[in-house]
């Protein structure tokens, strides 16, 4: 998960702030703050308008880009490069993830850019945490950390969507499905799953409910530990 401070809204605003955290438990971090005349020196443009709504943040918020403070942008993306590279070696594995695909990616792009480094990662692999969020409106993130520190943002986003996709899992593992879901599945046809597969002794009991057309249903989530289960053996 990535997160970005910036002095504008545009892919040319100049970035003052940049915080990355794995997703997962015990996750490895970046921080590191930027000083703002070496982005503008980099090509960055200052808007006016984001200037003004810093000022109007908490002191806290405000108090980690003291002018003069940070580090060179050139040093900064390279350090980031490097951090990104150790805990992912492999970039067609690399997925990123932020807070609006239309802000921090774009943003980062032109920086790289702007400095002569290849942006880490491909932009197929950028992923929207903004989307995800936006499916579960009444499940919020717990911002116990503050707001407006590129770190502790990205780190309450990257908790908030782990739990977010492990309620998702639990929905989709809970349902029932029909025979033509239940086939959809396992890529097969709707009368192959019911004259071959949905028979075998070894295949999930069908639950009948009464007054349903079609009559019987099975627990998606058995479904898919027996196509599981078939996987390992074919494999072993």
């Amino acid at each position: 998960m990535i997160d970005i401070e910036t002095m504008g809204q545009t892919p040319s605003a100049p970035i003052i702030a940049i915080g990355a955290c794995e997703i997962c438990a015990l996750p490895e971090t970046f921080y590191r703050v930027i000083n703002l005349e070496s982005a503008c020196e980099a090509g960055g443009v200052i808007d006016p308008a984001t200037v003004l709504w810093w000022l109007r943040q908490p002191a806290e918020a405000r108090d980690e880009f003291k002018p003069g403070d940070g580090d060179e942008i050139p040093d900064v993306l390279l350090s980031f490069t490097r951090w990104l590279g150790a805990i992912c070696p492999d970039m067609n594995q690399l997925v990123v993830w932020a807070n609006g695909a239309s802000f921090d990616f774009p943003i980062l792009t032109e920086s790289f850019r702007r400095c002569g480094m290849p942006r880490p990662w491909h932009f197929w692999n950028e992923r929207d945490y903004r989307t995800i969020k936006a499916l579960y409106p009444h499940l919020k993130a717990d911002q116990r950390l503050g707001k407006h520190n590129a770190l502790n943002d990205a780190l309450t986003q990257a908790e908030h969507l782990n739990w977010l996709l492990y309620r998702q899992h639990q929905l989709e593992t809970r349902v029932l499905w029909d025979s033509e879901q239940a086939a959809c599945y396992l890529c097969t046809s709707a009368r192959n799953f019911a004259e071959r597969i949905a028979c075998k002794p070894d295949f999930p009991k069908a639950i009948r409910l009464a007054d349903v057309r079609g009559g019987l249903r099975w627990k998606a989530e058995e479904v898919m530990g027996w196509a599981e289960s078939r996987r390992e053996k074919r494999a072993a």
